[in-house]
């Protein structure tokens, strides 16, 4: 039996009041940033990599 499209699903859990977080885009750069927020306290956090590549771009931007 061959399985294909397995699919898994984290959820990511806010630290502050333990509801899921909800994954958002945000597309201000040529990279769009991923950051994890929580609707109920307001909670946020940006994906580590999505966040350096941001970075980096206003980093060249600004050398330019």
């Amino acid at each position: 039996m061959i399985i294909k499209d397995i699919k898994l699903t984290i959820k990511m859990i806010c630290p502050k009041c333990k509801s899921e977080l909800k994954r958002v885009e945000i597309e201000d750069a040529k990279t769009p940033a991923i950051s994890y927020q929580c609707k109920n306290c307001d909670y946020y956090n940006f994906e580590h990599e999505s966040i350096m590549k941001i970075i980096d771009e206003i980093k060249q931007k600004e050398l330019h």
